[in-house]
């Protein structure tokens, strides 16, 4: 009997703070993280790397249950910052709008 084994660290994605929260594409291709380090990043599953970083200047994640989410098409991240406000980027990574005052 012939065994195999596998690196599992090979598909380990390392991030700079503790992850807040998880949202998963609708694919399944594509994992969105909100990160303590006030960034948001999202993960290729399939390759197991940073496709890429989202940050702004206002953007603050206030605490380990701030929420991030993956519009049903793919195409918008949104996420809510410490100052109350909800940032919305396109996935190529322009901030598209910051949400304040909002109810």
């Amino acid at each position: 009997m012939y065994h195999h084994a596998i690196d599992s660290s090979s598909n380990d994605i390392v991030l700079s703070g503790r992850v807040a929260s998880l949202d998963l594409s609708r694919d399944c291709r594509y994992l969105l993280s909100c990160v303590r380090d006030d960034t948001i990043k999202l993960l290729d599953l399939r390759m197991s790397h940073v496709v890429k970083s989202f940050s702004h200047d206002g953007f603050k994640v206030g605490c380990d249950w701030s929420r991030v989410s993956l519009s049903s098409d793919g195409t918008y991240i949104a996420a809510g910052s410490a100052d109350g406000a909800v940032y919305v980027w396109n996935v190529a990574g322009r901030l598209e709008t910051i949400l304040k005052d909002h109810s």
